[in-house]
């Protein structure tokens, strides 16, 4: 596979993250990230070393993979305690370097995470949901998002891909960022290394999680490993895929916006759900500012629906669904919620016409629905077709009646 065809899947993300040059002066703005609905959440950052596996994206000689693994769950935060800050000064400069979004912006953002808070117990745990995000893109982007999923009953495990995103974030506060090595996808095999690299990522935090689940001070005893799904966005939604077909532990999994390939494009048996962007009509301008003709294009959207529908059509229950008004973009949810600070940066063109909280509150509904479904067996109706209370959201698969 191209980089271009698969870069299609990306053209929005590309136009938005990695091509935006933001005003160094804007200070006089302030956004806050939506309130999570369910209950305050709790966020810890860890190094994760697998020292089995040496890193190919480096010619250092004995580097092992090392990953962070960022974990979002339900807290009981003291009465006065504080939420952290959206992001830190170094992944801050970071940023300003790698995409030219300086510090101003991050500073102006208010989350709610609650860093190291002590878990909110429950007995047995809860149902966990392991996370990749966009190829390139920073996991900080998606806060609105897991935010939201932990505040709903779940453990979210957010696993960073080192040398493929543009900037990954240790708990000393170091940062790696993409080189060549980790970024390529120019010929299939590059980009097959690449997938293979997560989906081994993703499997060994699942391991590592059993591991903090009977030591570790805060998270002892917050995941329900019998219960465990997988979801991302592009990149990383072909990652889940991959990871359900191959652990067992995986009882279902959610391709948010994205190509699937490797071996999952050949069927995902396993419940399997497709999100994706509304129907966007790219001008050859456009395509020309990327790098493609139009002939390209559409060769490149057709093999993306050849992808969705060949996974689709072995699973035991299949969804693939499209949110009107969103971009691929619009996945990177807290990209979304900026609009409203940079509007005249961040336009519906390259972001989507839909809301950024609203498009956060669609994907966090029917992702809890999906995965409420297929991890806890608690039914939900989001699953049965058209809802008048998601206008939105339209079902191209259409939900057997069986399921």
């Amino acid at each position: 596979m191209s980089s271009k065809r698969w870069l299609t899947a990306a053209v929005v993300l590309l136009l938005v993250s990695l091509g935006l040059i933001f005003p160094v002066g804007a200070q006089d703005f302030e956004l806050t990230l939506p309130e999570p609905t369910g209950s305050p959440v709790g966020f810890r950052l860890y190094a994760v070393v697998d020292e089995a596996r040496e890193e190919v994206f480096t010619d250092e000689e004995g580097d092992v993979r090392t990953f962070p693994l960022a974990i979002y769950y339900p807290a009981a935060p003291a009465a006065d305690a504080v939420p952290a800050l959206y992001s830190t000064d170094a992944e801050n400069a970071a940023y300003n370097t790698a995409l030219a979004m300086p510090p101003a912006i991050f500073n102006a953002i208010t989350g709610h995470l609650y860093i190291d808070a002590p878990l909110a117990q429950r007995e047995g745990g809860y149902p966990v949901l392991m996370f990749s995000p966009g190829f390139g893109s920073p996991i900080r982007f998606y806060s609105a998002l897991l935010t939201e999923l932990a505040s709903r009953g779940f453990v979210v495990a957010v696993v960073d891909h080192p040398y493929s995103q543009t900037v990954s974030l240790f708990p000393d506060d170091s940062v790696i960022t993409a080189n060549a090595a980790g970024s390529n996808l120019s010929t299939s095999e590059a980009l097959s290394l690449i997938l293979n690299v997560w989906i081994e990522d993703t499997i060994y935090a699942l391991d590592h999680l059993s591991e903090l689940n009977e030591a570790d001070p805060v998270l002892a005893g917050a995941f329900d490993l019998d219960h465990v799904g997988a979801f991302g966005h592009s990149f990383g939604g072909a990652t889940a895929a991959n990871v359900s077909l191959v652990d067992d532990r995986v009882l279902a999994s959610i391709n948010m916006d994205g190509e699937v390939f490797g071996d999952a494009a050949q069927g995902v048996a396993k419940p399997f759900m497709v999100m994706t962007s509304g129907t966007v009509d790219f001008s050859d301008e456009d395509l020309a500012a990327v790098g493609m003709t139009r002939q390209e294009f559409e060769s490149s959207i057709a093999k993306l629906n050849n992808s969705i529908n060949g996974a689709l059509a072995a699973s035991e229950a299949p969804y693939r669904l499209s949110i009107i008004g969103t971009l691929h973009g619009t996945y990177a949810t807290d990209i979304a919620l900026l609009r409203k600070l940079l509007p005249e940066y961040i336009t519906p063109e390259v972001i989507g016409t839909i809301d950024g909280a609203r498009a956060n509150q669609v994907i966090a509904d029917y992702t809890v629905a999906f995965f409420d479904t297929y991890l806890l067996g608690e039914e939900s109706p989001l699953l049965d077709g058209m809802s008048a209370d998601y206008p939105e959201v339209e079902f191209v698969t259409e939900p057997s009646s069986e399921q």
